[in-house]
């Protein structure tokens, strides 16, 4: 006789085992899976690292490419000077039109030893100096150096020289003496036999006369060595890393020149690399075929870079350091990061091994109980998590990647005018309407690409029936049913932005109101500080500050001249030059202005930007002796804004000084009193986008009064 009891047990042993091997096989498939996608999350988080580094390099290869044009520009500007030199111009033309024999208006020597003192000292100041290459004896002989400047006519014959100035021949002559088209003359990079690195540079003189004006009767002609200014444009401060490096390099006939000192103790037009060569750093920013990537340097080391063209020479920079030490703690965490993904799977798979092992005591009954009861547990947390949605104010929905509704909360529910189980499974286009919809598909479409989350802020209305909602959409990559989608979390914002706003106006009224009292106290410096305001945001914008670094450098312009309103009339409007005392006085009422503010609920470090705007590059400004970087960025584009304005403008006691007179002395003031960075983004930004024609109004302040 069969044992009934016996064969249930068979059949219920074999469906047990069954199960167990099917479920050590998914055990197996699961635990595959987690390290996979252990690895795609690590992954991720290296390109993330990647991308900030890609900013971070990408900043730096901007800003020097920006001052080593402005270098170049600089260089011009002195010769420029010299060209349009009136009596220069006098002198030229007279030597031009006197034949030989015939009577001179101004004698020979007298001109051109006022010619040569006159490049001699325009000379020592440019840094067109430089020691001979021969020893000084006593006789009546030039010496030969290895830079210098000379005036020569339309033959290409020196007229003046300064001591020792190297000879014009050769290569020198033909891109000096006879550029392309007559214009600009530009001597690249290049070593004298003494081992010294020159660049040369020159410009038309044209004659005094309307007959003359047209054809040069002349050239200005500059020969300097580049070191150390041109490679002081490399230093980008704050960038300290131990193998970061900044180069400068020129692409020639089949090979790169490295044009700046490298590391190791290589020395400038050092180690020339091979143009065609793929995968080096050098030749990559030369040919200017990537921005941004990770390749080999010179050393063989393999790093990241950035590199940028510079558009007054043929010539790149690349900013790079090594791959080691940027990723160092980006490795490491990632390391960190898998390995302790990598433990928590295997303790779950231990953890289903354990329950695998637990399966083949064949228990099926006791399984099949253990899983009803766990069934009975996950309906109860459904429950619950559907309460505790419900309960939520704001709409809360989630799609999938075709758009399609997979959940929704009471509110969100609400929002759409439906019952909850009529959105499931839906559109949100059939749901809300296309024109609704659109809003949430185009930011939706935006996070399934990314894998990131996005926020929106939607505005509909105005006014009084104005509605501000702020959406986030974050990524879900693990839903019940479906493997992508997007939870959508909406929270109504109106009362907030309508505070703000108010708030903002207000603000506004008040330093608008501030600086009307300020500007009738004070009717030479009326309008000054608006302008230092407009001048302020344009510098920062040009530096690619964070927005509220931008409207914190324009609000401490405006109000950087409240104090005055401490400062008695009689010496705001003193007809003129003040004394020491009377200046004091002046000064400390100024700087009261930051502590009558003190307590205004200012966005970003505007109070800190007017306790610092008198500080000074060197360490040497007031209240408190901060130096270079320790000073509010903020504070350092309104103080070269606020030097700016008042160069321009005209006061009591002397007329404004021009666009090109401003430069002049804010250069000269450049890395003294006034961060480099920060002039040169004014001057690209005067030079490069439009400022003069912008800024046209404060260039007429000089001749308005």
């Amino acid at each position: 006789m069969v044992n009934a009891k016996k064969i249930s047990a068979d059949i219920r042993d074999a469906t047990t085992l069954s199960f167990v091997s099917l479920t050590g096989a998914a055990v197996a498939i699961a635990a595959i899976v987690a390290v996979i996608l252990v690895f795609v999350f690590a992954d991720s988080e290296r390109r993330r690292d990647l991308a900030a580094w890609e900013d971070r390099l990408s900043i730096v290869a901007e800003t020097r490419a920006d001052a080593v044009d402005g270098w170049l520009e600089g260089q011009y500007r002195e010769l420029g000077a010299l060209a349009d030199n009136a009596a220069l111009q006098l002198y030229m033309t007279e030597l031009a039109r006197t034949a030989p024999g015939t009577a001179r208006v101004t004698e020979e020597l007298a001109e051109t030893g006022y010619l040569r003192n006159l490049l001699t000292v325009v000379a020592d100041r440019a840094g067109y100096f430089a020691d001979a290459a021969a020893p000084d004896v006593e006789a009546n002989v030039d010496r030969i150096a290895v830079s210098g400047i000379a005036l020569v006519d339309a033959k290409g014959a020196v007229v003046a020289a300064t001591r020792g100035m190297p000879p014009l021949n050769g290569n020198v002559h033909a891109a000096l003496l006879a550029p392309p088209e007559g214009g600009r003359g530009f001597l690249d990079i290049r070593r004298t036999p003494s081992g010294t690195a020159v660049i040369g540079f020159s410009l038309p003189v044209h004659g005094v006369q309307a007959e003359g004006a047209a054809r040069p009767i002349g050239r200005i002609v500059g020969i300097r060595r580049i070191e150390p200014s041109l490679y002081e444009t490399l230093v980008q401060p704050g960038f300290a890393w131990n193998t970061a490096e900044i180069l400068l390099v020129r692409a020639g006939d089949g090979q790169v020149d490295y044009l700046s000192p490298r590391r190791g103790g290589r020395a400038a037009l050092t180690g020339a690399a091979n143009a065609g060569e793929a995968g080096l750093v050098g030749p990559i920013a030369a040919r200017g075929d990537s921005r941004f990537g990770v390749a080999t340097d010179y050393a063989g080391a393999e790093v990241l870079y950035a590199a940028r063209r510079i558009a007054g020479a043929p010539w790149a920079v690349a900013v790079k350091i090594d791959r080691a030490e940027a990723m160092a703690q980006s490795d490491a965490r990632r390391a960190t990061l898998i390995a302790a993904l990598l433990a928590a799977v295997a303790l779950v798979v231990v953890g289903l091994l354990a329950l695998w092992r637990h399966g083949t005591s064949l228990r099926a009954a006791a399984a099949a109980t253990q899983y009803r009861d766990l069934a009975q547990r996950y309906e109860a947390q459904s429950k619950f998590l559907r309460l505790v949605a419900d309960s939520q104010p704001s709409p809360m929905f989630i799609v999938d990647r075709d758009g399609r509704y997979r959940f929704a909360n009471r509110a969100a529910a609400q929002e759409a005018e439906t019952a909850y189980p009529d959105m499931i499974g839906k559109s949100i286009t059939s749901v809300l309407g296309p024109a609704a919809a659109r809003r949430y598909e185009e930011a939706n479409s935006g996070v399934l690409r990314s894998g990131a989350m996005v926020s929106n802020v939607h505005r509909s209305g105005s006014n009084g029936d104005l509605r501000v909602v702020q959406a986030e959409h974050i990524p879900v990559t693990d839903g019940p049913d479906f493997e992508n989608g997007v939870l959508v979390v909406e929270q109504d914002i109106t009362a907030a932005v309508k505070e703000r706003e108010h708030r903002e106006t207000a603000l506004r009224h008040l330093v608008r109101t501030l600086l009307t009292i300020v500007d009738s106290r004070d009717p030479y410096a009326a309008n000054h500080s608006v302008q230092v305001a407009v001048v302020a945001r344009a510098v920062a914008e040009e530096m690619a500050l964070d927005a509220e670094l931008v409207e914190a450098a324009e609000m401490a312009g405006s109000l950087m001249n409240v104090g005055k309103l401490l400062v008695p009339s009689d010496l705001l409007t003193h007809p003129g030059a003040l004394g020491d005392d009377e200046r004091r006085r002046v000064r400390d009422g100024i700087d009261e202005g930051a502590r009558l503010l003190a307590d205004v609920p200012f966005v970003g470090p505007v109070i800190e930007t007017l306790n610092q705007m008198n500080e000074r590059w060197d360490g040497r400004g007031y209240p408190l002796g901060l130096k270079g970087a320790d000073i509010v960025v903020t504070a350092r584009v309104v103080a070269v804004a606020n030097a700016f304005v008042a160069m321009l403008n005209p006061r009591a006691w002397r007329p404004g000084a021009s666009f090109d007179s401003a430069i002049e002395m804010l250069l000269e003031s450049s890395g003294r009193e006034f961060d480099r960075a920060v002039v040169a983004a004014l001057i690209n930004r005067l030079e490069n986008k439009g400022g003069r024609a912008d800024w046209a109004a404060l260039g007429r302040a000089e001749t308005a009064h």
